[in-house]
C-alpha cells in the first residue's frame, strides 16, 4: 500500500504466522468524503480443503469440473460475489 498517497483505493496483504498457523489477510482501503472504509479479509492458509468432494458441489457439478481438470488445455473461470468460496474452491 502507498501510504504517501491517502487519497486513492489500495489494497494490500498483511501475512501472519503463528500458533494457530499461517493467516493471510487482504486490506483494501476506499477513500470517502469524512471516511476511509478498510475492509480486510481473512484467509486461513493452513486449512486445505483435501479434495473435490469436500467442496460441497452438486453431483452434476461435481461430475463436469472433474473431466474438465483432467484435461490438458483449456481454461476454468470461477466467479461469484465476495466471500462465495471462489479461492477455497481454487
Amino acid at each position: 500500500m502507498d501510504i504517501f498517497n491517502p487519497r486513492i483505493p489500495h489494497d494490500g496483504r498483511i501475512k501472519y504466522i503463528g500458533g494457530i498457523g499461517e493467516i493471510d489477510v487482504r486490506v483494501s482501503t476506499l477513500p470517502l468524503h469524512r471516511e476511509d472504509p478498510v475492509i480486510m479479509r481473512q484467509l486461513v492458509c493452513s486449512e486445505v480443503v483435501g479434495d473435490l468432494l469436500r467442496l460441497g458441489l452438486e453431483e452434476e457439478d461435481y461430475d463436469l469440473l472433474s473431466i474438465c481438470i483432467h484435461r490438458t488445455y483449456g481454461l476454468i473461470v470461477a466467479t461469484d460475489s465476495t466471500g462465495s468460496g471462489k479461492t477455497t474452491t481454487l
